[in-house]
C-alpha cells in the first residue's frame, strides 16, 4: 500500500483510474460514461478472505471464485463499494 512519498502499486492504481477517467470527462466529444466499484480481497493459504469486512464475519474457509459468463472471473460474496474518486478510496 505504502503512504506519502512512498506510495505503493494499489495508491499509484487508483490515482491513474481516476486521472483517466477525468481526462475522458473533459473531451467534449467522448460520450462514455464510467463506474468505478471498490472491492479487497486477500489470498493467503489457499483461501480468499474479503478484507472490508471484519474477521467475525468471514465465512469459514473463505470466498469462493466463479467464472461468469459476462462478468468473467468473479469472487462471489465480496463487497463492492461505488466510488467516484481517489479520496473515497
Amino acid at each position: 500500500m505504502g503512504y506519502g512519498n512512498n506510495k505503493g502499486i494499489v495508491p499509484l492504481a487508483c490515482e491513474e483510474i481516476f486521472r483517466r477517467i477525468e481526462e475522458r470527462i473533459k473531451n467534449p466529444e467522448n460520450n462514455i460514461q464510467h463506474q468505478v466499484t471498490l472491492g479487497m480481497v486477500e489470498i493467503y493459504n489457499e483461501a480468499i478472505q474479503d478484507l472490508l469486512v471484519s474477521t467475525n464475519e468471514r465465512p469459514k474457509g473463505g470466498l469462493d471464485v466463479q467464472d461468469h459468463p459476462t462478468l468473467g472471473i468473479r469472487v462471489v460474496g465480496q463487497t463492492e463499494y461505488p466510488v467516484t474518486s481517489y479520496d473515497e478510496i
